[in-house]
C-alpha cells in the first residue's frame, strides 16, 4: 500500500464542488473563498447533515428538488428543528447536531 501525502501551500482558495448540494456547507454553496485552516469545519457541517438525515429520515432544512444555489443557501440560514414525533434522541445528540450544523464557520 502506498500513501501519498501532500501539503497545501496556499492559505486560501476557492472551492469548486460536485455532488449533492443538500449536504454542502453554506460557504461551499456560496462559492466563498475558504481558508485552508477551515477545511475540516466544512466537512463537519456535511457530517451534521448526514447524521440528521440518518436520524430523522429527512433534511434538516426544507430543501426541494428544484432549489438553486441561492435558495439552498437561504434555507441553510434558516433554523432547523429536531422536535416532533421522530425526536427520540437524547439532549446530547441534539447538542451534537447543533454544533455540527453551526452556520458560522468561525
Amino acid at each position: 500500500m502506498i500513501l501519498f501525502f501532500f501539503q497545501i501551500k496556499k492559505e486560501n482558495f476557492k472551492l469548486h464542488y460536485a455532488g449533492t448540494k443538500f449536504f454542502m456547507s453554506p460557504e461551499v454553496i456560496k462559492g466563498k473563498t475558504i481558508l485552508t485552516k477551515d477545511l475540516q469545519k466544512i466537512d463537519l457541517f456535511s457530517l451534521g447533515i448526514t447524521l440528521y438525515v440518518l436520524a430523522f429520515g429527512c433534511y434538516p432544512f426544507n430543501f426541494t428538488k428544484g432549489d438553486n444555489d441561492e435558495e439552498i443557501y437561504q434555507k441553510i440560514n434558516s433554523e432547523w428543528k429536531a422536535t416532533g414525533e421522530n425526536n427520540i434522541f437524547s439532549r446530547h445528540f441534539i447538542d451534537l447536531l447543533n454544533g455540527l450544523l453551526e452556520k458560522d464557520i468561525n
